[in-house]
Formats: structure tokens, C-alpha cells, sequence
């Protein structure tokens, strides 16, 4: 799609993010700047005067977009790619920021990262995010291990929550319902109640749940005639339950909050193969407290922790083959928990204009998994099992920070123009030993609304539990597929970027270049005694040695970002945003850890080269280049339409060839292009009663995120919203 490209190179050029900082009220009459964002240096700064590109999406902009969940606003904005939003619902989404990769970006609520440590890579699946409860949503880009920690080398997101509200009862309750496909339906009804007192106390409580009838995710690729088709739609349920109390005056803020998201989905097994039988049932459970007092205008002080708790059961039972009511005689159960704490005590303080930001804080995460497999057969059967319950698997990491803001005017006037933020941060990791980050952002104010800026960031993302410790072995070698000798995974990240901020027009651009080092991969180890062409081949000899994990390459990452909000009028607004993306993977066979392979081949399981000498790839794996274009036209004081286009570029995408080395490895795959339109109408009846009708993927567009599952075709959603 080669006129798409260039439309979407075009809007790539054009500038960043500039939406980022414009809100909607609920009457949609007017338009102001939300110069607030505290994700970015941890103090309350205006955005325009940060020198990071930044994005704040506020209630009023969540509520008007009419997405379902975090994932589908996500990628709306500037650099930011998901996987699985545009699939049937309860679908796996993964984000990618500026290239990185899935777990190389920091999910957090109220400042407490979110992630489920049981999981392979200890990546966030944005799915199991609702958007209840939130007062708004605050992304930083780029490297900010600094301030952040682990994982945070593609970015930061920060999900805000509700806290206090206007003195009284707050209500904020409503529905929505529609179909996006035969056979398809959503009920989501959902009820926000607040009650603040006076004297600074308060009270809130939401529930939100939602019910799916869903598409089939898995592609039908069966065209024999009379062959065995039984294609079923994968269902997903939903509940979330919040409730939060607190108390905030203007030296306190004290809050506690407890949060059940319970959810199930029907899953297809893989690629092309649709699977009736198989689900996942997920639950968090997740308690974050925290109490901040302000002494003076000076000097603060503040206090954050969580404790969450993740439970994943997956059971896939028998399936039916054949006409005849034949199965394959197999069912699997697997039941993996984690839980996460985290706590942090924090300083702000304000001398002569400087800002400082100093903290400490210990993070801790554990993991354990039980998994049944049973083979019945007429003429064969199996079973294993196998429990980590007592390996007491858990990893620790202190760490200590340090960040200051400086303005030019304290050292000279002459220098008035000019600001620089500085950072430092040590972390004490229970395996791997220490580790240090930092940050230089240097920044130039070319007039009171335009703004140049520059970062020099590092980072890290530590290793997952499973990537360490779990136990698993093949019987021909005591090689563990854990690796307790992995290193974190550190990044070096350049960005250069320019700001500018008018009276109805905001938009920037920032280009940017990314260095991972100590990349984890995922390998096969093979007899070292066997020659690499003759591995294989003997029917009666085994030559394979295990699995594991190794540090043994560099991913590097560039790419530019850019997007524009205009307000043209009192009645249209223009906004969209494009990035583009290219990355490489670079293996060196000199980084191989000896001592954990023994001296035998490795082989790559992402593309099934043995690893003899350096290997190069081209391209990375789903980093398309995106863009978005959209407008808004306010018929009416109370009438609102709003479209919006946005494209995905060709990618490539992988898939499992038997024919690459004795058990075959991953092969590459091209994806094409697409553009989806989605159009939405708001009508607000009165100060209570609002009305939002949404199509979407309005020309009904055959697309697909991942090769062999389907996206969603055409949708219609209506809401009604009720507030008090």
C-alpha cells in the first residue's frame, strides 16, 4: 500500500504528540490546556516547560472516545503500537513504545508498576486494564530507568486514578452495548459512585463488568470439502470492583485502595487453529496505599506501596477431530500465581528554584506454577505433572534516586533561556548484584512557546523470574531452562526534540535512536560433539540438549515522532500523529555464556541460525510505522462528530517452520498495510444524560495483527452516560 505510506510519512513529519495537552470538557464547548503532568520528574510541572516528549489524556478525553479499554486509546497516541486491540476481546494486548519491545515499557497505577511476574517475560498485558476509575492517563517516551526502574527503556505509562471530587455525592454511571460482527454482541454497563466530605475526607467505588460474544479469533483456512470444521466465537467476561478512601486537604494526602479484576476468556490454541475448549481465567487482586504531607512550598514528603496478587488458570480439554466424534485425547492444566510489592518513600524539595527529587524503595516479585498434562488413547497413555511450589522463586531489588531540574537563571541571567534535569539511580538486584542508571536533559526555550530539548538517557529491564529460575531440563543433559547467570538488559537512548505551543495550535517532533544491550534470547542447545549439518539425522540418536535462555545480542532501535492538535475554529479541531521505526537485532557468538550452554551449539529459536559468528536481522518483529489523523466538528453547542483514521504499515510477523534445523524454528512472514476510519456522534441531552454512537473499521477492512487470527470487521457501539 505504497500511497498509504507516504500519507502516513507525511503526518509522521508534520510534528508529535501535540494532543497530548489538549482537554475536552464533558460540554465539548470549549477547549483548555492540561499543562499539568508529574509522571515525567516526579514534581508537578507544566508539560510545554518539560523537556521529554510527553502526552496527558485526560477524563474528559476518555470519556469521549468511546474506546473500550486502555489498549484501543493507547494506540491512538504518538509511538505507540498494540497488539491485539483490534482482535476479538479478551484477547492478549501487548504494547510496543517507540520499537521497544513489550516489556520494555513501565505500566503503572497511581505510580506502582503493573505486571503479572509469573508470566514468561514479565510483560503488562494491557487487557486486563479497564478504564474505570481513571482521573487520567500520563505517558512519558523514552528511556526513564532513572526514575522508574526496571523495564522502563521504551517508556512510561502512569494510570491515574480518582481521588476527591466536588463536596457531596458524584455520580457517574452508564452503559454500552453493540456488535462488531455476525453473531458478535458486548453488554458493559458500569456505575461510579463518590462521595467527598468537607473537610477533605473521601469515598469512591466503581464497578464495571462487561460480557463479550466474540469473533472467531482463528483464521479458517479449511477448504476441503466434508472435512471437520467446528468453529466457535471466543466469549470473554469481565468484572472489575474499585473502592478507595482517603483524605486530602492542602498539606495531606492520604489514600488506601483495593481493586478485583476477575476475567475469563475462550482462546484459541494457535495460529489457524481454532480450539473450543480452551480458556484462561485471570484474577488481580491488588491493594496500593500511600500518604504524602507538605510542609511548606519548599519541601514534601511522600510515601507509596502496593502488594498485588495474580492468578492465571489455563485449561484446554479435549477436542473433537473428526465426524465420527473422535478427540485427541488430551487435556492440560496449568495454574501459575505472582505476587508484587512495591514501596517507595520519596522527597521533593524546591531551593532557590531548583527542584530535587530523591527516594528510595524495595521492589519485590515471586512466581510459582503447578501444570497437569494427560494423554488418553485406547492404545497409549501419558500424564506428567510438575509444581515449582517449592523452589520459593523471588527476586528483590533495592535502589536509591536522585533527580534535579535546574534553570538557567540560578547560575547567570544570560543563561535564563536554558534548563538542564540530571539523575542518577542505583539498584541492588538479589541475583545479578548492582546496577546503575542515569540521565542528562538539557533543554533551550527559543521563545516563551517553543522549546528544544535534548536526552541522553540509560536503562535496564531485569530479567524475568521464569527466565531465571525455572527448573525445567531435558533428559539428556542437567542444562536448566532458568538461567541464574543472566544479566539485566541495558539501553542507551539519544532524542532530540523541538516543542511549540500557540494560542489554538500545539505540535512537536522528536527523533530518537535506541541501544539494548545484554539482549535475552530465547535458544536451542544442540550435542557439541555432533557436526552442526549432522545434527538430527540419526533416527536412533538424540542430539538435542535443552532449551534456555542467554544474553547474546544488541537490538537497536531508531525512529522519528510527531503529531499536531489545531483548533481551527469554535466549531473544528484537527489532530493526528505518525512514527516511524526501524530496527535491527545483532548477535554475537562471543557473548555466549559457556558455562551455561556447556560448550554445546546454540541455535536460534527466532530465526534457526546456529549462532557460529555474528548474525545481523534487518527488521523487527510487528514495528510497523503508524499514524493517525482525526477531526472533530461541534454542529451544535451539544452535537459532536469525530473521525479518525489511522494506519498500520507493512511489519513483519513470524511463524514455526519445521524445515529450519533438526526441530525447526521461527521463519518471518510479511503482514500487509492497513487503514481502519472510525466515526463516532455525541450528543449531550442535558447536564445529566449524554449519548455516544460509535462506528467502527466503518468500511468494514479484512485486517489482521497477527498472522493467522483475525481482527474485528465492522462495529456499532452506542453508550448512555449518566452524571450527578
Amino acid at each position: 500500500m505504497k500511497n498509504g505510506f507516504i500519507i502516513s510519512l507525511v503526518i509522521g513529519f508534520l510534528c508529535l504528540s501535540g494532543d497530548s495537552v489538549w482537554s475536552q470538557n464533558d460540554s465539548l464547548k470549549n477547549y483548555v490546556l492540561d499543562r499539568i503532568i508529574v509522571t515525567a520528574t516526579r514534581n508537578a510541572e507544566d508539560a510545554a516547560n518539560i523537556g521529554r516528549s510527553v502526552t496527558v489524556i485526560t477524563e474528559a478525553q476518555i470519556k469521549n472516545s468511546s474506546c473500550r479499554n486502555i489498549g484501543e486509546l493507547l494506540e491512538q497516541q504518538a509511538g505507540i503500537y498494540m497488539v491485539g486491540t483490534k482482535q476479538t476481546q479478551g484477547s492478549i494486548q501487548t504494547i510496543s513504545m517507540r520499537g521497544a519491545n513489550s516489556n520494555h515499557t513501565v505500566v503503572m497505577l497511581d505510580g506502582m508498576r503493573v505486571t503479572d511476574p509469573s508470566s514468561v517475560d514479565n510483560a503488562a498485558d494491557i487487557s486486563e486494564l479497564s478504564l474505570a476509575n481513571i482521573e487520567r492517563i500520563e505517558i512519558v517516551r523514552g528511556a526513564h530507568s532513572t526514575l522508574y526502574g526496571s523495564a522502563a527503556i521504551g517508556g512510561v505509562i502512569n494510570i491515574i486514578t480518582k481521588k476527591n471530587n466536588s463536596p457531596g455525592l458524584n455520580v457517574d454511571a452508564g452503559i454500552q452495548t453493540g456488535y462488531f460482527g455476525n453473531g458478535t454482541s458486548e453488554w458493559s454497563p458500569n456505575a461510579y459512585v463518590n462521595y467527598t466530605f468537607s473537610n477533605g475526607f473521601f469515598a469512591n467505588g466503581e464497578v464495571v463488568h462487561t460480557k463479550v460474544n466474540g469473533i472467531n479469533a482463528a483464521v479458517d483456512t479449511i477448504t476441503q470439502q466434508g472435512a471437520y470444521k467446528h468453529f466457535d466465537n471466543d466469549g470473554f467476561r469481565k468484572l472489575d470492583m474499585i473502592g478507595k478512601i482517603g483524605y486530602k486537604n492542602e498539606k495531606w494526602d492520604i489514600f488506601a485502595s483495593y481493586k478485583n479484576a476477575a476475567q475469563k476468556s475462550n482462546l484459541d490454541v494457535g495460529a489457524f487453529v481454532d480450539d473450543p475448549n480452551y480458556t484462561i481465567d485471570f484474577n488481580r487482586k491488588l491493594l496500593s496505599y500511600g500518604a504524602a504531607y507538605r510542609l511548606n512550598e519548599q519541601l514534601s514528603f511522600s510515601y507509596m506501596g502496593e502488594y498485588s496478587s495474580t492468578a492465571r488458570n489455563a485449561v484446554n480439554d479435549s477436542n473433537f477431530v473428526d465426524n465420527m466424534g473422535n478427540s485427541n485425547h488430551s487435556y492440560f492444566k496449568g495454574d501459575y500465581a505472582g505476587t508484587l510489592s512495591n514501596n517507595e518513600f520519596q522527597a521533593n524539595l524546591n531551593l532557590h528554584g531548583i527542584q530535587w527529587v530523591a527516594g528510595m524503595g524495595t521492589y519485590k516479585e515471586t512466581m510459582t506454577a503447578n501444570t497437569f498434562l494427560l494423554y488418553t488413547d485406547p492404545f497409549f497413555s501419558y500424564s506428567s505433572t510438575a509444581s515449582l511450589d517449592s523452589f520459593d522463586i523471588h527476586s528483590v531489588i533495592y535502589n536509591g534516586y536522585v533527580h534535579v531540574d535546574i534553570p538557567g537563571k540560578i547560575i547567570n541571567d544570560n543563561l535564563s533561556r536554558y534548563a538542564v534535569g540530571l539523575g542518577g539511580r542505583v539498584n541492588r538486584h538479589s541475583t545479578y548484584g548492582n546496577n546503575f542508571t542515569y540521565e542528562i536533559n538539557p533543554s533551550y526555550r527559543l521563545t516563551e512557546r517553543s522549546l528544544i530539548f535534548a536526552s541522553y538517557a540509560t536503562g535496564f529491564n531485569a530479567p524475568s523470574l521464569y527466565r531465571l529460575f525455572t527448573p525445567e531440563t531435558y533428559y539428556t543433559s542437567d542444562i536448566q531452562r532458568g538461567n541464574k547467570n543472566l544479566k539485566p538488559e541495558t539501553s542507551v537512548s539519544y532524542e532530540l526534540g523541538f516543542k511549540q505551543t500557540l494560542d489554538d495550535v500545539r505540535f512537536s517532533i522528536s527523533g530518537f535512536y535506541t541501544k539494548v544491550k545484554n539482549y535475552i534470547d530465547y535458544v536451542y542447545i544442540w550435542d557439541k560433539n555432533i557436526p552442526i549439518d549432522s545434527l538430527g539425522t540419526d533416527f536412533f540418536r538424540d542430539d538435542y540438549r535443552g532449551d534456555t535462555y542467554l544474553n547474546i545480542g544488541d537490538q537497536i532501535i531508531r525512529g522519528i515522532e510527531a503529531g499536531f492538535h489545531a483548533r481551527l475554529n469554535s466549531k473544528l479541531i484537527l489532530f493526528g500523529n505518525g512514527a516511524l521505526i526501524r530496527g535491527q537485532l545483532n548477535y554475537d557468538a562471543d557473548k555466549i555464556d559457556v558455562a551455561q550452554t556447556q560448550g554445546n551449539h546454540v541455535q536460534l529459536y527466532s530465526n534457526g541460525a546456529f549462532l557460529t559468528q555474528g548474525i545481523k536481522t534487518s527488521k523487527l518483529i510487528r514495528r510497523p510505522h503508524t499514524g493517525n489523523l482525526g477531526v472533530t466538528y461541534h454542529v451544535k453547542s451539544n452535537v459532536t462528530l469525530t473521525g479518525n483514521a489511522q494506519y498500520t504499515g507493512m511489519r513483519r510477523d513470524v511463524f514455526y517452520d519445521q524445515t529450519l534445523g533438526p526441530y525447526g524454528a521461527l521463519a518471518y512472514t510479511p503482514l500487509k498495510s492497513y487503514w481502519t476510519v472510525d466515526a463516532s456522534a455525541r450528543y449531550t441531552m442535558s447536564a445529566q444524560w449524554i449519548v455516544n454512537l460509535k462506528v467502527e473499521n466503518m468500511f468494514d477492512e479484512k485486517t489482521t495483527e497477527i498472522r493467522g487470527f483475525r481482527n474485528r470487521g465492522r462495529g456499532i457501539l452506542i453508550s448512555l452516560r449518566y452524571l450527578l
